[in-house]
């Protein structure tokens, strides 16, 4: 019977695992609507798992056998001894952008983390897996009378940009003492950002368009570290977690080619002239800024939990492609999370259903002629255990908004629809038979 359940366990990952690969969700594809993320490396992706998603993305205190953290390292000591935890997790988003001219919807389905972890010494645990680390993707056009500065024709002008960065890493968790564990994360960030450029104009008779692209391959490796302190009281009824990281300033290399292209159209005829190429020449950096995260995390009873996050990231002093920017500020985050399960022994199914409730807001580090970018969300969703395993599957749904209160034309509202499946099985024990 047992060899028989576990060999249904690994069919069913290997079946999670096939199905992940095969839905067409791709990692590094743009999976916004966002004219913001044309500035710097674009939107950040907050590497939240199964159970923070829906509770606004609080996770640096969180320690859970049944969850794998992606932020804090040290977490990793909280799984079971020889137990596999795998998660997988996707998303379906719909961006809409609006400004006083233009409204724009984008919906589209991504790839969000696929991320395993075990723990094969009582003192050392370790995960490993890939999430998105930012997003760009963007389309603005604008229409231009040449006739009011005293030329002829019209010009259009248009700006778009795609791509983002990725992050696969490394977690290494060892617990120092009975209530102190510290960890280590080495991440491998790696992507493609394009941003295209182009103006046409049109007059009689005459048609000429000129465009830029620019494209960067980033990647290059990062560290951060990672604390969390436990400490239970009267029989693990009450329960407190400190969880605090950091990360330095590091410098990502950037490999950039540069297209610049002029297309002349007059009296039907076509010229098609290269003005200037480099491909492969042009070498710089794109700084990631010292960021400080510190959470606080406690559960009553198993039953209920309340987690609450901090974020700071001081972007002032990085640079992008090597240059400094005045389009980038400091960060901060405050996120607030609940968790609540109606009892430890139920009677019913819904009894152990995990329902969840969070909001986040922050400070973006993107800075708008000199107003800084802000981003509110509130979030809902529920895990559901599987009644012959540990396994559970997490459902969330958040909306949210990005707007800037000096520029209150332009909003960014997005809803986002979450699936994730925590897989949780022994796969480092020999059963003796009789």
């Amino acid at each position: 019977m047992m060899q028989d359940r576990n060999m249904r366990s690994r069919i069913t990952l290997a079946i999670v695992v096939i199905i992940a690969f095969n839905f067409n969700f791709v990692f590094g594809q743009s999976p916004i609507n966002s004219p913001f993320s044309r500035y710097g490396i674009g939107i950040l992706s907050t590497p939240t798992l199964g159970q923070s998603q829906a509770m606004g993305g609080v996770n640096i205190a969180q320690g859970s056998s049944l969850y794998l953290n992606a932020l804090n390292p040290a977490a990793n000591t909280s799984l079971n001894l020889q137990t596999f935890l795998f998660e997988v997790g996707a998303n379906y988003k719909i961006d809409n952008f609006t400004s006083e001219t233009e409204n724009s919807t984008l919906n589209t389905a991504y790839l969000k983390h696929l991320t395993f972890g075990f723990k094969p010494h009582k003192l050392w645990g370790f995960s490993a897996g890939i999430t998105p680390y930012s997003q760009v993707g963007y389309f603005i056009q604008s229409e231009q009378d040449l006739t009011d500065i005293g030329g002829s024709g019209t010009a259009q002008h248009i700006y778009e940009g795609n791509g983002g960065l990725n992050e696969l890493f490394i977690n290494n968790s060892f617990r120092v003492t009975e209530w102190l564990s510290l960890g280590v994360k080495t991440s491998y960030i790696f992507g493609n950002i394009e941003n295209v450029s182009s103006t046409t104009n049109t007059a009689p008779n005459s048609y000429t368009e000129v465009a830029k692209v620019t494209s960067s391959r980033i990647q290059d490796w990062h560290l951060s570290y990672g604390m969390l302190l436990r400490k239970s009281f009267k029989d693990e009824k009450y329960r407190f977690s400190l969880g605090a990281t950091f990360e330095n300033k590091q410098n990502l290399d950037a490999t950039n080619d540069f297209v610049i292209s002029r297309i002349m159209t007059i009296s039907g005829g076509t010229t098609t002239e290269n003005i200037f190429s480099i491909s492969n020449i042009d070498s710089s950096t794109v700084d990631l800024p010292q960021s400080i995260n510190a959470g606080f995390m406690f559960t009553y009873d198993r039953r209920l939990t309340i987690g609450l996050d901090y974020t700071m990231q001081q972007w002032n002093e990085t640079s992008f492609l090597g240059k400094s920017s005045d389009f980038v500020s400091n960060s901060s985050k405050v996120a607030f999370g609940i968790e609540f399960i109606p009892k430890n022994t139920p009677l019913s199914y819904h009894e152990i259903i995990r329902y969840r409730v969070g909001a986040h807001y922050s400070n973006s580090y993107i800075k708008i002629d000199g107003n800084q970018l802000n981003d509110f969300g509130v979030s809902i969703g529920a895990g559901f255990p599987m009644t012959t395993s540990r396994s559970v599957l997490n459902v969330s749904f958040e909306v949210g908004q990005y707007d800037s209160p000096d520029y209150p034309q332009l909003k960014n509202k997005y809803a986002v629809i979450g699936l994730n499946f925590s897989f949780q099985d022994i796969w480092f024990v020999k059963y003796k038979y009789d």
